[in-house]
């Protein structure tokens, strides 16, 4: 590095604001702060009007606003991650936002004075805090508790950050020096003076080599990390350097200042690149974006203005690039389908001695597909020790041909230092149509619109009753736009209500249609009466016309019939995958392929009795997929993450013959004989086949060796099981029913969640703890519920795991997946909110839509790591 260098003001054009600069306007006071997120999508902006914003750094729209503070907002910070916006203030607080969101996470309060500045160490752990009452405090975000104070300034710390290495802390305080600290002992390293008033601001060199500083005496410097020399002093501005920043490569510096200025420096050799101009009023931060092309700025002027970068080239010594990679698709399934969309992003480090600049990062298909397209990106320069972060996005339109596509990820440096070759192996689908059938009607003869001769479930000329008309979407894409219409052709048929549209309806969703039907003293028919549906969609792709409903004069309509859900097979060779031979790429593992190893927790339960039945085979019913893998896996984490003492487990022929009146039993099951009532918790896991019969009303848990001709006399009714649980006295039972209702041999499917006395839902909020007892709330009997699905739907299995989707989830969530406040503490609210958003989404693209029900106490502790 040079000798310390006097940077001279240079004759150089200011950049116009109107031609070159875009302006981001939203708050209603100063600007005091902006941040880049870490793909450089995104910019966060922090005001004193009390509020952060988070806007879209290309378009510049403003995406959402935070509130939470009670004064100025003084700083923002995005995680390393870029999930996570920590915010300072002057109501002596930070805060954590869910930046996707715009939840607020957590509060860290401990100061008592001003928060002027906040910064993530490198591995997003832990948050650092300055603030005007003198010290800079380290807190633990798995926590929220203070780990350190960092004290020694003597006036208050205005700004801080952290060396790339996370191993020192800077800090710029009034008492005119900066200052850096060890961070895991807390004790000063180093001091920095030589500034002739306040130190408003610092920042590091990509390489942790160099030290910027900013301060009320209207300079900016550069100082050697180690040897406190000082590199170069930038002069220029006229007012205090509020803000500075070094670019992702290391060689430029900009300052800010209550100047209105925005000044670019090149720190080698020392001279001012660009003056940029514009703003009404001081600049209190700037911002590099991380990829190398942009500058943003905070004015008080109320705005936000991002500004170019000039940039030319200049050959040094070679970078060594290294890439962490991962593939995303909208549904997870890692095929990329019709109207699909999917990322590749990639995290580039460069631990080479020189930048890598003007790098380009595209991709190149072996085979040819106009439905497919794809973006590419390039970033400006990655600096010695600095990373940089990338994302290609894929899209299928609606002709897209089913292939397995062989597209070489290429990135490319400017001065020819190129990555080796490296390979993403994609399997694109063609569209699957919908297919809109006909599932039957129900007659509903009680209620508003009314008036029935006889409440006997079926229509008798005189009397007027609600037609229920199901439809069930069988196909494998979404049908869109669905209308429908019903007729007769007779008059003296009354029909109300009978046109509508229902919207959108995905794979395997059942909708109904209610309309009023009314047939007079002068109907004659024998057989089906003359009433017809039909259905059309939004681009004509399906349609049902002229269906003729199962609707006769004194007869019950057939109970309604389903299909299953049909999930396509997917080989798991056919998965997006990539392919290399350097030691330079990496991929970030999936969290489809971690849940199988299973973590131990700080949670023990000995005292707790589990069982868990897999029945995936059956003598006389179709295989439920990954039934026995499923429990198999759960039976792991109640063991080895929540610590339960006793887990029984019951898969395919164990699960035979009265096997649930064995394991349930309340007076001799052999649940019973393993538990101590009033201290032993109970946890229930089934997947399986659920058979309905509704004349009964009933829904049955099934043995592998059962006949769906004897349901009554071979299955264990819900009620029954429910109620035997109840009885057995434990401390608070958790049930799991991975599974959906099928129908029985003389039913239709029935809503596992409708509410009975026996059951654990909202809609009753009761179950029977004994027989004749009166219902308890569910707060009493500390009962937890957790359903695969509600209503007309199914439980999916999900093949990149070879698990039940909720099988899936649910050990992701148990893994840590589900700590929405990452405090290290499972609530069954989290793991609700978790499982809903994650399963819901997953299963209308892959299986058709699965929507889960979580029943209990929401700030029940699951577990604790």
């Amino acid at each position: 590095m040079p000798a310390a260098l006097l940077l001279v003001l240079l004759p150089v054009a200011a950049a116009r604001a109107a031609e070159e600069d875009r302006v981001l306007s939203g708050h209603k006071d100063y600007v005091m702060a902006a941040a880049y997120s870490p793909d450089s999508r995104y910019l966060a902006s922090g005001g004193y009007d009390g509020t952060a914003a988070i806007w879209e750094a290309a378009s510049g729209r403003l995406l959402r606003t935070l509130a939470g503070h009670t004064d100025s907002v003084t700083s923002v910070a995005f995680s390393h991650q870029g999930g996570v916006l920590a915010t300072g203030s002057f109501d002596g607080t930070a805060k954590l936002w869910e930046a996707s969101t715009g939840d607020e996470l957590m509060t860290l309060s401990g100061h008592v004075d001003w928060v002027m500045s906040v910064a993530f160490h490198p591995d997003s752990a832990w948050l650092a805090t300055a603030s005007f009452d003198g010290t800079a405090k380290l807190w633990d975000l798995r926590t929220g508790l203070e780990l350190r104070s960092f004290e020694g300034h003597r006036g208050g710390v205005n700004g801080l950050a952290f060396s790339p290495d996370g191993k020192l802390l800077a800090t710029a305080s009034d008492d005119r020096t900066a200052k850096l600290w060890d961070v895991f002992t807390g004790e000063e390293a180093r001091t920095f003076p030589g500034h002739g008033d306040a130190v408003r601001t610092v920042a590091w060199s990509p390489d942790g080599a160099w030290l910027a500083t900013g301060s009320n005496d209207r300079t900016a410097a550069v100082w050697d990390a180690v040897t406190r020399r000082k590199v170069a002093a930038l002069i220029g501005h006229k007012g205090w350097v509020y803000g500075v920043a070094f670019s992702a490569e290391g060689r430029y510096l900009a300052t800010c200042s209550g100047d209105k200025t925005v000044k670019l420096w090149e720190v080698e050799p020392g001279m001012l690149v660009r003056n940029y101009t514009g703003h009404r009023e001081g600049v209190n931060g700037v911002a590099f974006s991380p990829d190398g092309w942009s500058l943003a700025s905070a004015s008080d002027d109320r705005t936000v203005r991002i500004w170019p970068i000039p940039f030319e080239p200049v050959r040094r010594l070679p970078p060594r690039l290294y890439a962490r990679m991962e593939f995303n698709d909208e549904n997870g399934d890692g095929i990329l389908e019709a109207s699909e969309t999917a990322r590749v992003h990639l995290i580039l480090h460069n631990e080479g001695q020189g930048p890598a600049q003007r790098v380009r990062i595209s991709l190149e298909d072996d085979l040819t597909d106009p439905a497919l397209s794809s973006t590419a990106q390039s970033v400006r320069a990655i600096g010695p020790g600095g990373k940089s972060e990338a994302t290609i996005i894929l899209k299928a339109g609606l002709g897209v041909r089913t292939a397995r596509h062989r597209m070489r990820v290429r990135v490319r440096e400017y001065y020819g230092y190129d990555m080796d070759p490296v390979y993403l192996l994609l399997q694109t689908k063609a569209i699957t149509p919908p297919a809109i059938a006909f599932s039957g009607v129900e007659l509903v003869e009680t209620g508003p619109g009314t008036a029935p001769i006889a409440v006997d479930g079926a229509l008798v000329p005189g009397e007027s009753a609600r037609l229920r008309v199901l439809l069930q979407n069988t196909g494998m894409g979404i049908a869109r736009g669905i209308s429908y219409s019903i007729y007769t052709t007779d008059p003296n048929i009354y029909l109300g209500d009978a046109g509508g549209t229902l919207g959108d309806i995905r794979p395997g969703e059942v909708r109904s249609i209610m309309l009023a039907v009314s047939p007079n003293k002068r109907v004659v028919a024998s057989g089906p009466l003359p009433v017809y549906l039909t259905i059309r969609d939004r681009i004509g792709m399906l349609g049902l016309t002229n269906i003729q409903l199962p609707l006769e004069l004194g007869k019950a309509p057939p109970p309604p019939a389903f299909a299953p859900a049909r999930p396509e097979s997917v080989l798991a060779e056919g998965l997006a995958r990539f392919e290399f031979e350097s030691p330079k790429f990496s991929v970030i593992p999936r969290e489809d392929l971690a849940v199988t190893e299973v973590e131990s927790s700080l949670t023990s339960l000995p005292q707790t009795a589990a069982v868990v039945f897999g029945l995936g085979r059956y003598r006389s019913l179709p295989e439920v997929p990954y039934a026995a893998g499923s429990a198999r896996l759960v039976r792991r984490y109640l063991e080895a993450r929540l610590g339960v003492g006793l887990c029984l487990a019951y898969f395919d022929q164990d699960a035979s013959g009265l096997i649930f009146d064995e394991v349930f039993n309340p007076d001799y099951g052999r649940l019973r004989r393993e538990m101590r009532r009033g201290y032993s918790d109970v946890v229930v896991y089934y997947r399986g086949h659920l058979l309905a019969n509704r004349e009964r009303d009933e829904i049955y848990l099934f043995p592998s060796d059962g006949r769906p001709d004897r349901l009554e006399a071979e299955g264990y009714p819900l009620s029954a099981f429910y109620a035997s649980l109840g009885r057995l006295g434990a401390r608070s039972v958790t049930v799991i029913i991975d599974a959906a209702v099928e129908p029985g041999d003389r039913g239709s499917k029935l809503k596992l969640g409708n509410p009975k006395p026996w059951t654990v839902f909202p809609a009753q909020s009761s179950i029977v703890t004994a027989a004749g007892e009166e219902p308890a709330r569910v707060s009493e009997t500390g009962f937890t519920v957790i359903n695969a699905c509600e209503g007309y739907l199914h439980a999916a299995p999900y093949q990149p795991s070879e698990l039940s989707l909720l099988a899936h989830y649910l050990a992701a969530g148990l893994k840590g997946h589900a700590d929405h406040d990452g405090d290290r503490r499972l609530t069954l609210g989290e793991l609700k909110k978790y499982l809903t958003e994650k399963v819901t989404e997953k299963s209308w693209r892959i299986a058709g839509l699965q929507v889960p029900e979580v029943y209990g106490d929401d700030g029940k502790v699951l577990v604790e790591w």
